[in-house]
């Protein structure tokens, strides 16, 4: 898995080069190097050839089938991938010597535990056909659009309006500190003013609202009950909005903006809320590595996901042969866009202004 996150990743890598002295130096972060070059976004993947080199059929049908469906599966990772792909070929539904009912209905028609375990296998190797195979698991696993929402509800209670006093006795405390300029009209002008009227930038406003977005993710931090996160902004690729690191990497737990989006504040409200669900997603999946998240809790699914989303060669790039739909719908990216989206929709609800009616000038006078 890579270590940065990309929030969103274009095809096109064209960079926009920006005089150095534009950022101020704290809040300066290198851009992350993405490991798969633009020669690898073209190339050809021949998806027969790489089935042949592995030779499924080398394994016998009803072995794998038997060892599939022990408690958890007897599976190395190249019979997890034999597996699945006889589960998409239907291999095990038309093996008239296998009775079991599961075998006509392909991964579906097997539980939680079972899929999620032969992910964690499939996840050790990074085989040429891995993405693939991990993708169509996560359309088995996917828990439905319920789950993420209710995964989404701190940021749209965070948002709504009945905690906007809340976040008022903030801003105020903000002021005093100087996290935030004395200047500054209310949190609720501020936010208003930003979402409806982006002024054109220069170099002062980059750090104003930088402080502004750090401000919404440290309370944001303290509403949840987790640690600050410190924001850091990037000159990157235009497709490259943002991404996160987590607290082992080099720049230790930072969620990073690419400088090309403050101009458009509601976007960099969904980025910001996005890469901050990747931070909450990391912390529930090491609190599952450490014993304090276990079957029957109410967040084991989602620290199991994540954990196995993340493990190995879990995560699957854009760029990587299952495409843009295995990047998208895979666990965590679908928590963190229906995260940007809820946060960039309750914060516009709440304190955007609605554009003024356009009315008609009134009729002259017979």
């Amino acid at each position: 898995m890579l270590t940065h996150r990309a929030g969103a990743i274009c095809a096109s890598f064209r960079y926009f080069v920006f005089p150095q002295d534009i950022l101020p130096e704290e809040f300066m972060i290198d851009t992350p190097t993405i490991e798969e070059s633009e020669a690898g976004m073209k190339a050809v993947f021949n998806i027969n050839a790489a089935i042949a080199s592995e030779d499924y059929k080398k394994y016998e049908t009803q072995d794998l089938w038997r060892k599939a469906c022990q408690e958890p599966p007897q599976l190395t990772a190249a019979e997890a991938r034999a597996f699945v792909d006889g589960c998409l070929t239907s291999r095990f539904a038309n093996d008239r010597q296998i009775s079991d009912p599961r075998s006509q209905k392909g991964l579906a028609g097997f539980d939680f535990e079972t899929l999620i375990a032969i992910y964690e296998k499939i996840a050790e190797e990074d085989m040429p056909l891995t993405s693939i195979y991990l993708r169509e698991l996560n359309k088995a696993l996917d828990p439905g659009p319920l789950f993420y929402e209710r995964r989404a509800d701190p940021i749209r209670t965070f948002f709504a309006r009945a905690n906007s006093a809340a976040l008022e006795q903030k801003w105020i405390a903000a002021k005093n500190t100087g996290r935030i300029g004395k200047k500054e009209a209310t949190f609720t002008e501020t936010l208003s003013d930003l979402l409806n009227h982006p002024p054109m930038l220069d170099r002062s406003e980059y750090k104003r609202r930088a402080d502004i977005l750090q401000f919404i993710a440290d309370s944001y931090g303290d509403y949840i009950g987790e640690p600050h996160v410190k924001l850091k902004l990037f000159q990157g690729p235009s497709g490259l909005k943002g991404f996160q690191t987590d607290k082992n990497s080099e720049q230790g737990e930072v969620i990073a903006i690419n400088v090309m989006e403050l101009h458009d504040f509601r976007s960099c409200i969904n980025i910001l809320m996005h890469e901050r669900q990747h931070t909450s997603q990391s912390r529930l999946a090491d609190k599952l590595v450490a014993g304090k998240i276990r079957m029957g809790d109410p967040d084991y699914i989602a620290a199991r996901l994540f954990q196995a989303n993340r493990a190995g060669n879990g995560y699957i790039s854009p760029m990587a042969p299952a495409g843009g739909s295995g990047y998208v719908f895979q666990p965590m990216e679908i928590d963190a866009h229906n995260a940007g989206n809820t946060a960039e929709y309750q914060a516009g609800r709440t304190y955007g202004r609605p554009p003024k009616p356009h009315t008609k000038p009134a009729p002259m006078a017979a």
